[in-house]
């Protein structure tokens, strides 16, 4: 008889079945922690009688094959009452920040939200969707705006490069923060740090990956809002007569924010909403893993490991393009040389197929942390 004494999950024990494009995906894990893990599709079933029986005290009975499974999984990461606590889980993002000062969110007391009022927030969303699709596109002429720093004061160009990067930090955060409070979502802390070598300000939210898709895709769509709402702002002043350089870049910055943050080819929200419609944490960093696979032992090319591969690949096809874009844009804004723009992103991306061969290099040891 394979038989359990009495056990209690933790208090801040979640589970959700997200919908992805590659089906419905069962997450369970640790709000407090950001501790998750997706439970494989054989095991759903068993997953749920094994819940019941926990929240039913009846783990005296005889456990199936597949929850003693089960109760293994959630032993090793913690799940159990009593457990010490588990730290968080792989986060590729926070692997490419590094943080040199944090501090704890105030406890906010944060709430589930009512299933009519997450539908509001949805309803809001899709309408700022909209919306702001126009509010983009009406104010794109500013992509091709050519900044003259000879028409710029020493004061404008300070505040250009300290203040103006900061400012932009802040409403791309608040935009973030805002959505997360309007679903209900708990912020956990925040964090100072440079994202490869850019200054960036960021929140952590408890248990994000424990919440639906669409929460998801809401809270990391939220800072394009917040750029979103910056246009509207800069447009503003503008139209009451402020007229200054930089405001002009005040505009031109959130304008480029939001083309950059919806490239899913980098690292930033475009990216991250991807890899949760698609539904795959991770996603890039299980593709150099499964690629390296592939290359090592030679496994077929239509089988299920080829997945992240072919869209890693993708990403860094489209991250190479877009790279070149940038170039051309900076270029025509700062009045820079053809020829130079061009030199430049091949340096560029020579660089980035090096780090990318590096990284297959060392894939054994970079993923035994990645779930």
């Amino acid at each position: 008889m394979r038989e359990k004494s009495e056990i209690r999950l933790k208090e801040d024990f979640r589970y959700v079945e997200n919908r992805t494009l590659l089906g419905k995906k069962l997450v369970v894990g640790l709000k407090n922690s950001n501790s998750y893990v997706q439970i494989p599709e054989k095991y759903r079933e068993s997953f749920y009688t094994f819940v019941y029986k926990i929240q039913n005290n009846l783990t005296r009975n005889r456990l199936s094959d597949q929850e003693m499974t089960l109760y293994e999984l959630f032993r090793k990461h913690g799940y159990f009452e009593g457990a010490k606590d588990v730290r968080p889980s792989f986060n590729e993002y926070n692997s490419l920040v590094k943080v040199f000062w944090k501090m704890d969110f105030p406890k906010s007391g944060t709430s589930e939200v009512m299933r009519w009022k997450k539908g509001i927030v949805y309803c809001l969303f899709f309408l700022i969707c909209v919306l702001g699709t126009l509010i983009f596109f009406q104010n794109y002429q500013y992509v091709d705006y050519v900044i003259d720093l000879r028409k710029f004061s020493v004061l404008e160009i300070v505040l250009s490069i300290t203040l103006v990067p900061c400012l932009i930090d802040g409403i791309h955060e608040f935009g973030h923060f805002v959505m997360a409070r309007l679903l209900g979502i708990e912020p956990k802390d925040i964090n100072i740090g440079f994202f490869v070598t850019w200054p960036v300000i960021y929140i952590r939210y408890k248990g994000l990956n424990l919440n639906s898709t669409l929460d998801k895709v809401c809270v990391l769509s939220g800072g394009v809002i917040g750029h979103l709402a910056g246009i509207v702002i800069g447009k503003c002043l503008l139209m009451a007569g402020v007229d200054s350089n930089v405001l002009s870049i005040w505009i031109v910055a959130n304008v480029s924010m939001i083309v950059s943050n919806l490239l899913p080819g980098l690292p930033g929200d475009g990216y991250f909403i991807l890899a949760s419609v698609i539904g795959i944490f991770n996603l890039r960093y299980k593709g150099y893993k499964n690629l390296f696979l592939v290359l090592k032992n030679g496994r077929k090319l239509f089988s299920k490991d080829v997945i992240c591969p072919a869209i890693m690949l993708g990403l860094w096809i489209h991250s190479f393009i877009g790279i070149f874009k940038s170039m051309d844009y900076y270029g025509k804004v700062f009045m820079i040389q053809g020829d130079v723009i061009i030199i430049a992103g091949i340096i560029y991306v020579a660089i980035l197929a090096a780090r990318f061969l590096w990284k297959l290099s060392k894939m054994r040891r970079q993923f035994e942390v990645v779930n």
